[in-house]
């Protein structure tokens, strides 16, 4: 195989999975703020609000619902809630319109924070820096086992250097 040739299969390879890494960051935040804009509009109707949020859950979790995802959320969604109980039960700050001191929605809030945050940092490990000699830009990795096809040697410190290794 020629090193442009190897050279050309590493660069189809990597760039559909940047390409996808971007779309499931723009996936990712759309639910981010689509949570943060329902919170705004209707903290005022904690019902509704908590309904919504319900939705949301069942629509991720249908998608995502890997042993770890569902750990994630389900964590996040009691921890998150118990912590604020403690917090507002010692005065640290309150909620409007709460139901046993924490608004009825908060533990979907915070399991969708969960899940989301496990999406996002499981992007982030995907992206990795690059060497120093490459300009420290960020590649992609497949994931742990994907397979690689090494350039020689020659090649590679040729297309680091410009050519005139």
């Amino acid at each position: 195989m020629s090193t442009h040739a190897a050279a050309d299969l590493i660069h189809a390879f990597r760039k559909p999975v940047l390409q996808r890494s971007w779309e499931r960051l723009a996936l990712y935040l759309s639910v981010y703020a689509l949570t943060v804009l329902l919170t705004c509009l209707l903290w005022q109707r904690p019902s509704t609000l908590a309904l919504a949020y319900a939705l949301i859950s069942i629509l991720l979790l249908a998608r995502w619902h890997s042993r770890s995802e569902v750990a994630y959320f389900c964590l996040a969604a009691l921890l998150g809630p118990a912590g604020e109980f403690v917090a507002v039960g010692f005065g640290a700050w309150h909620y409007s319109l709460p139901l046993l001191k924490i608004p009825v929605w908060l533990p979907l809030a915070y399991g969708i924070s969960g899940l989301f945050l496990n999406k996002v940092a499981g992007l982030l490990i995907l992206a990795k820096p690059r060497s120093e000699r490459c300009g420290g830009a960020l590649e992609v990795r497949a994931g742990v086992r994907r397979a690689a096809v090494p350039l020689p040697v020659n090649a590679y410190s040729e297309g680091l250097r410009g050519g005139d290794a």
